[in-house]
């Protein structure tokens, strides 16, 4: 697993993190999706992408962590997000090697809708900022839903703090009851014909 984690400076506290957020995502719908049939590789792809994700919001304190180190929360604000060079290369490295350039097509056009449904109602609400929660997830052994309270708590702060709504999307269906109860309001369904997956769009 060393080598999954070459582009960046790796310290043991971020490979434990990456390692259990790919665990919880080995099952998830979306990440079948966008890597494709599982092969033997299909396990250090998956630390590819979230490694590469997880990287991304470090760098602009986009990370949390519950208190009993069980569930973790990745997220950013859209108006400090950005790419530096490096990024920029770990991107492409992850269009060509991991996703795969016969697949790059069809994974874009799927991303492009995710994206053009979320910038509509960004758009219909007048958010001119927001906050963007990309992962969060469970170590796999993991079934309590404290920790996912925490991370909703924290979260949910952090927007009333700057005064930002929330906006994620989940396939999950026991994450989706979560959200609801923690006052998201859903306000898209995007079924993909060819899979059957169905992702959930909500904000707060």
């Amino acid at each position: 697993m060393e080598n999954s984690f070459s582009f960046y400076p790796i310290k043991a506290k971020d490979k434990t993190i990456i390692y259990h957020l790919a665990t919880a995502f080995k099952d998830n719908g979306r990440m079948r999706v966008l890597l494709g049939k599982r092969r033997s590789d299909f396990y250090k792809k998956i630390i590819h992408v979230i490694s590469y994700c997880y990287f991304m919001v470090k760098k602009i304190g986009g990370l949390f962590v519950s208190k009993d180190q069980n569930t973790f929360l990745l997220f950013y604000r859209k108006s400090k997000f950005y790419f530096s060079l490096k990024d920029c290369f770990n991107y492409l490295f992850l269009a060509i090697n991991v996703i795969g350039i016969r697949r790059l097509k069809k994974v874009y056009l799927r991303e492009k809708k995710v994206k053009s449904i979320r910038k509509k109602e960004i758009k219909r609400q007048k958010d001119r900022d927001h906050l963007y929660v990309w992962f969060m997830a469970q170590k796999k052994e993991h079934n309590g839903v404290k920790g996912l309270v925490e991370a909703k708590n924290f979260i949910v702060k952090r927007a009333e703090k700057l005064q930002l709504p929330i906006y994620m999307e989940t396939t999950e269906l026991r994450l989706k009851v979560i959200y609801e109860r923690a006052g998201f309001k859903f306000y898209d369904c995007m079924v993909e014909e060819e899979t059957g997956l169905r992702l959930w769009f909500w904000r707060l």
